[in-house]
């Protein structure tokens, strides 16, 4: 079965100059030259930051995933042999704290909704 037209909508959004995206470069640059520590709450501003643009441009979440992925990929710190690895493990942390804090603000906003304003 095609998807419907609007599910094939290619959604532009410029995530390499997002803040988001620049807050996570610098932790990426952090760890590399802090051996491997990660600061906790950067890591969760830029993945708050990202979702906010991602919400504010009409992104699914899947769509922001691709797009962090897509951006990552070229960034060279991230690229290079020496520091793949790391980068990788980066990545996934921060594509896990993306999906939960893109949920999380539809869940709250629905969570303080009275009941008989919630559509089934």
């Amino acid at each position: 079965m095609p998807l419907p037209p609007e599910s094939r909508t290619i959604v532009r959004w410029d995530i390499e100059s997002s803040e988001g995206m620049l807050v996570l470069r610098r932790v990426l640059e952090e760890r590399i030259r802090g051996g491997g520590s990660v600061d906790v709450a950067t890591l969760h501003r830029s993945a708050r930051l990202l979702c906010a643009d991602a919400h504010a441009a009409g992104l699914r979440a899947e769509q922001l995933v691709v797009a962090l992925k897509r951006a990552w990929s070229v960034l060279p710190d991230a690229r290079s042999d020496q520091h793949m690895r790391s980068g990788l493990e980066l990545l996934d942390r921060a594509i896990t704290l993306c999906i939960a804090e893109f949920y999380a603000l539809p869940a709250v906003t629905a969570a303080a909704a009275p009941p008989d304003s919630i559509a089934s």
